[in-house]
C-alpha cells in the first residue's frame, strides 16, 4: 500500500513524462523573456526632465549559424508545453537608452538596427489601443531597437526586431472626457440613493415602534407603492434580503446549487489568476513551463471544463422555472418574451455598470510600467466593443479586443437561455414531442463539437498553451471557435434541462433511491469527472496525426459528459443521495455565498488587475505565491460582490419584481425572492 501511495504521488506530482526534465544549463544559456529597467528610478532621478519608461515587444531574427538561435527555436517548437522564447519583453527606461545611444557614432547605431522581417508570429497589435502609443513607437522604436540589440548582441551573440508597445512618462495623467463624468455621476447618486432610501426606511421602522412589525420591519414589505420603491436600495432590507431563507421543499432540495456555484467560482479565480500570471511578466518561466509536464496540472489546465457546471445550473433552473410556470399559468406565446425580457433586466444594470467602470474610472486606481498594459487595453476594449456585451452577442463580436473577456460567458449562456426557452415553450405546445426533442438535442449538442474539432485539426481538448496565455487567448483560433460559442456549450445546458424534468418527475412521483446500484453510480460521479479532466494529459503529451476521429469523439465526450456528471450530482443530491457531500453542500453559509457568485464573476478580473498592475518587475511565480494571490482575490471579490450586490443587483432585481406585479404579502414575497434567485439563473 505504501509504494502504491508513493507511485501516485509522484505520477500527480512528479514529472511521469520522459521528456520532462528541462536543460536548465541549456535554459538559462536564453535570453529571458522579461527584463525591465527600474521603473520608479527611471520617472524620479531626473525630475526636471521629461522622463520616459517603454514597454516593448522583441522578436529575435533567426540565426542558422547560432547554436543558441538552434536550441532557442527547438525548444518554443513545443508550444503545448513551452513558451515562445524568440519573443521577448523589455521594460526600458529612455533616458539611459538614449544615454547609451548617444556614445555610439552612426555606423554602431546602424550595426545594432534591425528592420522588422517577416516571422510565423500570429500577434498583431494595434498601438491606438493605448493613448500616445503611436506617437512613442514613431519616436523611440528606433532607438529602443538599439539598445535592445547591444545588450542582446553583447550577452547572446543575437539580434532582434523591437517596436514598442507603449510608453509612460512623469507627465502623464488621466484627463476626464463625458464618459468620466457620467459614471461619477451615476455613483454619487448611487450613493445618495442608498443613503437615502436606507435612512428613510429607518424611519418607517421608528413609527412601528412598540408593535410586533417593529423587530421585523426589515424583513416585511412596506405599505404603498411609492414607499415600496424608495426602499429598495435600503442597505438592511437588502442584507435581509441576501441572507433571508425558505422553508418551502424545493428550495432546501436545490440549496445545493449555491454551494456548486460558490465552489465552481473559486475554481474560476484560481484559472483566471494564473492566466493573468502568464499574462505578466514572470521571472521564473520555467515554472510555468514544468508545470505542463506535471499531470495534478491537468485539474487546472483543463480546469476551463468546470464552466460547464455554470451551464448546467442555468438549464437545470430553466426547466424547473417553467414546469412550475405550466402548473399555474395557461399557455401563451407571450411567455417566451417575457421570459427573456425580464432576464435581459435582471442582469444588465448591474453588468452594464461595471463594463462602465472598466471603461472609465478602473484605470486611475493603480500605476506603473505594466498597468497600460493591464488597464489601457481594456479601457479602450469597453469603450470600442461595449454593446457587443450589452447585447450578449461578445463571444461572436470583439472577441480579439473584449471588453471584459470573461463576460463571454454572459452572452453564450443568454443566447443559450434563449433557446432553452423556446424548447421549453414548445413542450408546453407539444408535450409528447419532448423526449424526441431532447434526444436530438443531446445528439446535437455532441455532434458540433467533434465535428470542429474534426475541421480544424484541432486537438481533443481546449489546449491552454504558455504563449496562448501570455497573450491571454486573444489571437487563440480554438479558444474563438470552441470554447466560446454557444453551440459548443449546449450540452451542458440541455443535461442540465433533463435533470430539472427528471428531478420534478421523480419528486412529483415520490421515486425512492435505494438501490446499491444506484447509489455506486452517483458516487462515481465525483471521480469520473476528475479523470475526465486529467486525461486532458494525454494531448500534452502526445502530438497525435489530426484530424483523426477518435480525437473528434473524444472531444464531443468529454465536454459534454462534464455536464452530464454536474447535472447527476445535483439531481441526486436534490433527491435526497448524497450523505455528507449532500449535507455539506446544503450548509446555510452557501447560500449567501452563492447569490454572491455573479457579482464576484463580474468584479473578480478588476480585483485581480488592482493586485497584480502595479508590478515593477518580473514576478517569481511559485505555488505559495499562486495560492496567496487566488485567496487575496477571492476573499476580495466577494467583499466587493456584497457591495454591488447589495448597492445594486438587489434593489433592481426589487423594482423589477415590483414594476412586475409581484404580490407583496410575507410569505408570498419571499417566496417568490428566493424562488427568483434560485432560478434567475444570474450566474448559471
Amino acid at each position: 500500500m505504501a509504494k502504491f501511495i508513493l507511485l501516485a504521488v509522484f505520477i500527480l506530482y512528479g514529472c511521469p513524462a520522459l521528456n520532462c526534465d528541462i536543460n536548465m544549463t541549456e535554459y538559462y544559456k536564453m535570453p529571458p523573456l522579461y527584463e525591465m529597467d527600474d521603473y520608479d528610478r527611471c520617472m524620479e532621478e531626473f525630475p526636471n526632465l521629461s522622463n520616459v519608461y517603454c514597454y516593448t515587444r522583441t522578436q529575435i531574427k533567426p540565426n542558422a549559424t547560432s547554436a543558441l538561435w538552434l536550441y532557442i527555436q527547438s525548444f518554443s517548437s513545443n508550444a503545448k508545453r513551452h513558451f515562445r522564447h524568440d519573443r521577448l519583453n523589455r521594460g526600458i527606461c529612455m533616458n539611459w537608452c538614449k544615454a547609451k545611444v548617444k556614445n555610439f557614432d552612426k555606423h554602431t547605431q546602424r550595426d545594432y538596427y534591425v528592420k522588422h522581417f517577416d516571422n510565423d508570429t500570429e500577434i498583431t497589435y494595434d498601438p491606438n489601443s493605448v493613448p500616445n502609443a503611436l506617437i512613442s513607437k514613431g519616436k523611440y522604436d528606433k532607438m529602443i531597437n538599439i539598445c535592445v540589440n547591444y545588450k542582446l548582441k553583447k550577452q547572446f551573440a543575437l539580434m532582434a526586431y523591437s517596436e514598442v508597445e507603449y510608453c509612460v512618462t512623469n507627465e502623464d495623467s488621466h484627463s476626464s472626457d463625458v464618459l468620466d463624468v457620467v459614471f461619477a455621476i451615476i455613483f454619487f447618486n448611487l450613493i445618495l440613493i442608498i443613503s437615502f432610501s436606507t435612512y428613510y426606511d429607518f424611519k418607517l421602522k421608528l413609527l412601528n415602534l412598540g408593535s410586533e412589525r417593529h423587530s421585523e420591519h426589515y424583513k416585511n414589505p412596506v405599505l404603498g407603492q411609492y414607499s415600496t420603491v424608495i426602499v429598495a436600495f435600503s442597505i438592511p432590507r437588502n442584507w435581509y434580503r441576501l441572507v433571508s431563507k425558505t422553508e418551502n421543499q424545493m428550495s432546501n432540495d436545490l440549496r445545493p446549487i449555491q454551494a456548486l456555484r460558490f465552489l465552481t467560482m473559486y475554481c474560476v479565480v484560481i484559472g483566471h489568476s494564473v492566466l493573468f500570471m502568464n499574462f505578466l511578466p514572470v521571472y521564473n518561466t520555467q515554472y510555468m513551463e514544468k508545470n505542463f509536464y506535471r499531470v495534478v496540472t491537468m485539474i487546472l489546465v483543463n480546469g476551463t471544463t468546470i464552466i460547464q457546471t455554470f451551464f448546467v445550473i442555468s438549464g437545470y433552473l430553466l426547466s424547473i422555472q417553467f414546469i412550475k410556470l405550466r402548473e399555474t399559468s395557461k399557455f401563451s406565446y407571450s411567455h417566451f418574451w417575457t421570459a427573456i425580457i425580464y432576464r435581459y433586466l435582471r442582469l444588465t444594470p448591474v453588468y452594464l455598470f461595471v463594463i462602465l467602470f472598466h471603461a472609465t474610472w478602473l484605470v486611475r486606481l493603480q500605476d506603473g510600467p505594466l498597468w497600460p498594459h493591464l488597464m489601457e487595453t481594456e479601457k479602450t476594449f469597453c469603450r470600442k466593443n461595449w454593446w457587443a456585451n450589452v447585447l450578449y452577442i461578445n463571444n461572436i463580436f470583439g472577441t480579439t479586443e473584449p471588453c471584459l473577456q470573461h463576460g463571454w460567458y454572459l452572452g453564450a449562456d443568454f443566447q443559450l437561455f434563449i433557446v432553452g426557452v423556446a424548447l421549453q415553450m414548445l413542450f408546453w405546445r407539444y408535450p409528447r414531442c419532448k423526449k424526441i426533442v431532447l434526444a436530438l438535442s443531446v445528439l446535437i449538442s455532441f455532434i458540433i463539437p467533434g465535428v470542429l474539432t474534426y475541421v480544424y485539426r484541432y486537438d481533443g481538448v481546449f489546449m491552454i498553451r504558455p504563449e496562448s496565455d501570455r497573450y491571454s487567448h486573444f489571437y487563440d483560433a480554438m479558444y474563438r471557435n470552441v470554447y466560446i460559442p454557444s453551440y459548443t456549450n449546449f450540452g451542458s445546458f440541455v443535461f442540465g434541462m433533463i435533470g430539472g424534468i427528471l428531478y420534478k418527475k421523480c419528486k412529483d412521483e415520490n421515486v425512492k433511491f435505494g438501490k446499491k446500484l444506484t447509489l455506486a453510480l452517483w458516487y462515481s460521479m465525483i471521480p469520473a469527472g476528475i479523470l475526465l479532466l486529467l486525461s486532458a494529459f494525454i494531448f500534452y503529451e502526445i502530438d497525435f496525426a489530426k484530424p483523426a476521429v477518435w480525437i473528434a469523439v473524444y472531444a464531443a465526450i468529454v465536454k459534454n459528459m462534464f455536464g452530464f456528471f454536474v447535472s447527476s450530482l445535483i439531481t441526486g443530491m436534490a433527491l435526497g443521495i448524497g450523505w455528507i457531500v449532500k449535507d455539506t453542500m446544503s450548509n446555510p453559509i452557501f447560500r449567501s455565498l452563492g447569490r454572491l457568485t455573479f457579482c464576484a464573476y463580474l468584479i473578480h478580473p478588476a480585483i485581480i488587475r488592482l493586485c497584480t498592475g502595479n508590478l515593477r518587475q518580473p514576478i517569481y511565480a511559485s505555488d505559495v505565491t499562486i495560492l496567496v494571490q487566488v485567496f487575496a482575490v477571492f476573499v476580495l471579490s466577494y467583499i466587493a460582490a456584497i457591495m454591488l450586490c447589495m448597492g445594486l443587483e438587489l434593489p433592481t432585481s426589487a423594482l423589477q419584481r415590483h414594476f412586475a406585479g409581484k404580490e407583496l404579502n410575507e410569505r408570498t414575497s419571499t417566496s417568490k425572492r428566493e424562488y427568483h434567485v434560485e432560478s434567475s439563473i444570474e450566474l448559471s
